[in-house]
């Protein structure tokens, strides 16, 4: 997917010709199909900025949905039909937005040079719990992974997240055409819950109590494993943010030091205690509301978010696939569809098992959790959300 066009701003919005009901359900036969105040706005500022859904379809907030909202047949859809495209001009991704948002452009830019420097101490000085390490090493011998890119830190896939953060706080501060999209953004689960709160990485109690009540969802992923996944990404978190967030390089060095405090307390049999921590709510939640919803749109590196696209939830057995074209990404039926169905992108590449790491990360970074019946099966259970 080449990404050349001018961003949303360079398209002028038009009035829309027409809107969904209220009062009525769009499917007769539904009654539970009928979409809120906030569905119908996000359709007509598709509408407004050129993205073209097809009259078959339509977001709906419902408890019909595998996550509470979702994407919906509202007739007969045959497969090969054309359900949504989207101009690249609209795709919301840091070369797009960097044109909109030239001073958050330049602070990033500078946040890549602290990121170098801080990447070089950590070489020597080495941020994870050796607990967590221990763990986590351990659970990859049980795993199909021999490598894991989640525990060996992925630096460059962490800073997009933050990248895009920024952009959507800049986009919503300066009231850009995307921030009306933006809003409709959601997201309700434990990990969300704890960046948004603020958790540290070393708050054991939190973490546990956490880790159990995910695993009480999902029996079948270990709590100790939950835990150690939970507290290496909000670890990253923390370090990622320091980059982007100069007020937070002193939080990490903070962090590096109460780890080793900690060390020291174990030995002496000390409790351990959670260290100090500098929160932003705001990027917090940015940050993980982007988390669940961008995607890699081609091979070399480009990373955003898609409207429409974002709100489609998935399946291993989905009926949509996303085709990439010159100027939009297309979005097509794979098969026939009948009236009141929701639809569905593909959850994980096919013929690929879930194993126990991939449920454990999949668990953390979309927030709905994979069933049972998916670890280590290709079964045809519906999991995650975007919307």
């Amino acid at each position: 997917m080449i990404l050349r066009e001018s961003p949303i701003s360079s398209l002028s919005p038009h009035t829309a010709t027409t809107t969904s009901t209220l009062t009525t359900p769009l499917c007769s036969s539904f009654p539970l199909l009928t979409p809120t105040a906030a569905d119908v706005a996000f359709h007509d500022w598709c509408q407004r900025y050129r993205i073209a859904i097809s009259p078959s379809v339509h977001l709906i907030t419902t408890n019909q949905s595998v996550a509470g909202r979702g994407v919906f047949s509202v007739q007969t859809i045959q497969e090969g039909e054309l359900i949504c495209s989207i101009p690249h001009a609209c795709v919301f991704y840091p070369d797009n937005a960097a044109t909109c948002f030239p001073e958050t452009h330049e602070r990033l830019k500078e946040s890549l040079s602290r990121k170098q420097q801080q990447q070089q101490q950590q070489q020597q000085q080495p941020t994870t719990i050796k607990w967590i390490q221990k763990l986590w090493q351990r659970l990859l011998l049980r795993s199909s992974n021999t490598i894991d890119d989640n525990f060996n830190s992925n630096d460059d896939e962490d800073l997009w997240n933050l990248e895009l953060a920024e952009y959507a706080l800049a986009a919503c501060h300066q009231n850009h055409p995307w921030a009306e999209w933006i809003a409709q953004w959601q997201r309700d689960d434990p990990m969300h819950r704890l960046v948004c709160d603020g958790v540290a990485p070393h708050d054991v109690t939190v973490l546990e109590q956490t880790a159990e009540n995910m695993h009480q969802i999902v029996p079948a992923l270990d709590p100790l494993a939950l835990q150690a996944a939970l507290s290496l990404r909000l670890a990253r978190y923390a370090r990622h943010a320091s980059w982007v967030r100069p007020h937070q390089q002193q939080q990490q060095q903070l962090q590096q030091q109460h780890s080793k405090t900690n060390a020291l307390n174990t030995t002496n049999h000390h409790q351990q205690q959670p260290p100090p921590q500098h929160h932003d709510p705001e990027l917090a939640r940015m940050y993980s509301l982007v988390s669940s919803r961008a995607l890699a749109l081609d091979d070399h590196g480009n990373t955003g978010v898609v409207p429409f696209h974002d709100m489609i939830n998935h399946s291993s057995r989905p009926n949509l696939q996303v085709v990439m074209r010159h100027e939009t990404m297309e979005i097509y039926c794979t098969r026939d569809v009948d009236a009141g169905q929701e639809l569905f992108l593909q959850y994980t590449q096919e013929g690929v098992a879930m194993d126990e790491i991939k449920a454990l990360w999949t668990y953390i970074q979309w927030g709905i959790p994979t069933p049972n019946s998916e670890i280590s099966t290709t079964t045809t259970t519906t999991t995650k959300t975007q919307a």
